[in-house]
């Protein structure tokens, strides 16, 4: 019974139900702000490694082949996260649940098994190692190329490395683009700003089919985020006497940018260069004056004197 004091009126209820659960979208852009940074670095191992002769396709390959797209959404989105040493993120297993979009159409319990396998093929990747703390996950990062390394800042080993830009889950892309336009943008990231893939090579450089390379460029070119430059080049085993090469470019936001490096100090040799300069100029001028005889007055000149 609601009882009033002093004469006023009757204090009112506030009590509220509590709001719907928040969904997935929401979840990753809250947990991305925290994160203090604009785009991902991920090494370019991770997507093809080697040279030459001895090229392979890195630990990419394995989650299209296999059809993994939730691994490579989770993978993706660890390294989002794990943005500081120790390079980990902890986060209860509902958390992951609701991040992954593993709740809409599950039960609890299958949502949580669903969270825990996933996680369970990036570290059979080597590419994660995770152990509970209390209630939560820590998951932590390990090297890219799936050695099972431990992780460091590529840009502090001065590796090379692609950036992948958090528009990516802001623009919601990571919703509306397949499987193979995921894999071939972070491809395309990992290359110079315009570049060459034809499907037939997809294979060899980067463990993609012909199909999934082709489809992977069409369906990036529908969402608008990728196009080319046409040319011809003649030859003459085609039946008209051309083929067409086409150089693929990124359009915003993942329009390419040089790939980075680690800040490299400048060689010894150039910060060397001036003083050396400066010494070579002063021998050149000492071996000019022991050439150079001293000019001594004449005798004639000395009597003219007296």
């Amino acid at each position: 019974m609601t009882t009033t004091t002093g004469g006023g009126r009757a204090p009112v209820s506030r009590r509220t139900p509590p709001p719907p659960p928040i969904g997935r979208h929401e979840t990753l852009i809250d947990l991305l702000t925290q994160a203090k940074r604009d785009s991902v670095p991920i090494r370019t191992t991770f997507v093809q490694q080697g040279k030459g002769k001895d090229t392979k396709p890195g630990p990419l390959a394995s989650f299209v082949s296999k059809h993994d797209e939730r691994a490579l959404d989770a993978y993706l989105f660890a390294h989002a996260l794990a943005s500081a040493e120790p390079w980990n993120c902890d986060y209860p297993s509902s958390t992951w649940i609701r991040a992954l979009g593993l709740g809409d159409d599950a039960e609890p319990a299958s949502a949580q098994a669903a969270a825990s396998k996933i996680m369970k093929r990036l570290e059979d990747r080597k590419l994660i190692t995770r152990e509970r703390v209390g209630r939560t996950s820590s998951i932590t990062l390990l090297s890219e190329d799936g050695s099972g390394d431990a992780y460091t800042h590529p840009a502090t080993a001065r590796q090379q490395y692609l950036q992948l830009p958090h528009a990516y889950w802001i623009e919601r892309h990571y919703e509306t683009l397949s499987l193979p336009a995921k894999a071939i943008l972070v491809v395309a990231l990992s290359l110079r700003a315009r570049f060459p893939l034809p499907y037939e090579r997809g294979p060899a450089w980067y463990g993609l089919s012909p199909d999934s390379t082709e489809r992977g460029l069409r369906d990036l070119e529908k969402a608008g985020l990728l196009d080319y430059d046409q040319e011809w080049i003649k030859n003459h085993r085609s039946p008209t006497g051309w083929i067409e090469q086409r150089l693929y470019f990124l359009r915003e936001p993942y329009a390419a940018k040089p790939r980075k490096r680690g800040a490299a100090k400048k060689p010894a040799w150039k910060k060397a260069a001036p003083k050396k300069a400066v010494a070579k100029k002063a021998v050149a001028k000492k071996a000019v004056a022991k050439k150079t005889p001293t000019k001594k007055p004449m005798k004639w000149a000395r009597a003219v004197s007296k």
